[in-house]
């Protein structure tokens, strides 16, 4: 028999979702897709040119951040605490608004509940953060 397995949802596997439960020597039946952190995306959003979007194609991970009062933040509503959450610093400090196209999605945490968020381009916003 056996055991059941809890599996953890952060920090990510690769492919950005919890461990698979599939035997040992099993082959995965899904390719991961690729995964980048929270330095891949900060640095596409500083060569990113005001009114082109920035094209995300992949799954980025990232750490959980603590906002601060006044500062521009990209994230997004939370569905748990229906608050908005910062997922990363806006590097031109609210200076210029990015869209955000393509597949690829965001993974974070909700600051304020700890809920864990899988944003697609569509839902990230841009907000300034007022505690």
């Amino acid at each position: 028999m056996k055991k059941p397995t809890i599996s953890r949802l952060w920090p990510f596997n690769k492919g950005g979702s919890p461990a698979s439960q599939e035997a040992p020597g099993e082959a995965p039946n899904v390719t991961p897709e690729p995964e980048k952190n929270s330095a891949a995306l900060e640095a596409m959003l500083r060569e990113a040119k005001p009114g082109a979007p920035v094209q995300l194609d992949e799954v980025f991970v990232i750490p959980r951040i603590t906002p601060r009062e006044h500062e521009w933040y990209y994230g997004a509503r939370c569905r748990w605490c229906h608050r908005s959450s910062a997922a990363i610093h806006d590097p031109n400090e609210g200076q210029t608004r990015l869209s955000f196209s393509g597949r690829g999605e965001i993974h974070f945490h909700c600051h304020h509940c700890a809920g864990l968020l899988k944003v697609t381009p569509a839902q990230i916003l841009w907000f300034e953060f007022d505690g």
